[in-house]
């Protein structure tokens, strides 16, 4: 995933207002202390961050997402990484995981050694701040299972289906213009997994964070959840995994 899409993800993200999105999280944030953002894809939002004055440190799974953020801004340390796996050995004020980064986690045990490696990697109350989408977002966008996008440099047919286990495929066939007028075809398939809200505040405060808000704003969607949490005390003991039954 994200292989050849990372060199054409801005176009196709070209209509979200990232300064919008910026200002809205920094209501959450307002000191200007190190900061990690989780994955950061090309950075389009990580960079106001930096320019913001926040010493900031960015991770995704994606070597080309992180190839073009670096384009972007080389003043932000970068780490190639999968959170679910592994994490920094580095302490911080603020980590942030936007544009529902958590819904492509395979289930609910790589959510938990999400939550446990940001932990991890706070200071004594940080925050931690992160957007899930709900099921109802698939209705939102799709008509038919199928949503066709067609803009001045590309056409995309995006194909929805619903999957077993809480699980949500979504197919991008795109037809994306070259300079000579040619055109060239990517295809991209996105699992996203829908969590329960509910048991994501439970997992929250299993591992020691305390819920510090639980946002909605209209402009990213009505089925779009954000988790404002803030790292309170060892209430995980011994680090020892729970399975989450799906």
């Amino acid at each position: 995933m994200h292989k050849n899409f990372a060199y054409i993800y801005d176009e196709f993200t070209k209509n979200v207002d990232y300064n919008e999105w910026f200002k809205f999280l920094r209501g959450y944030i307002p000191k200007k202390a190190k900061l990690l953002d989780i994955g950061c894809g090309t950075a389009s939002i990580t960079t106001k961050f930096r320019k913001y004055g926040y010493d900031t440190y960015a991770v995704d799974i994606s070597l080309d997402m992180l190839n073009v953020a670096k384009q972007k801004d080389d003043k932000i340390k970068y780490f190639n990484l999968d959170i679910t796996k592994d994490k920094l050995d580095l302490k911080f004020d603020y980590i942030t995981c936007n544009f529902d980064t958590v819904n492509y986690f395979t289930d609910y045990n790589a959510l938990n050694n999400f939550l446990i490696n940001c932990y991890d990697m706070q200071e004594k109350n940080g925050t931690l701040i992160f957007d899930l989408v709900e099921e109802e977002i698939f209705d939102e966008i799709f008509e038919n299972d199928v949503f066709i996008d067609e803009e001045e440099n590309y056409t995309a047919i995006w194909r929805y289906e619903n999957l077993k286990n809480n699980k949500h495929l979504v197919e991008i066939t795109a037809f994306v213009k070259n300079s000579d007028d040619t055109y060239e075809k990517y295809v991209e398939e996105h699992i996203k997994y829908i969590y329960g809200t509910n048991k994501v505040i439970e997992m929250l405060e299993n591992v020691g964070y305390k819920i510090y808000d639980i946002a909605r704003n209209e402009m990213y969607g009505q089925s779009r959840l954000f988790i404002i949490a803030k790292k309170w005390g060892e209430l995980w003991k011994n680090k020892t995994l729970t399975i989450f039954i799906n």
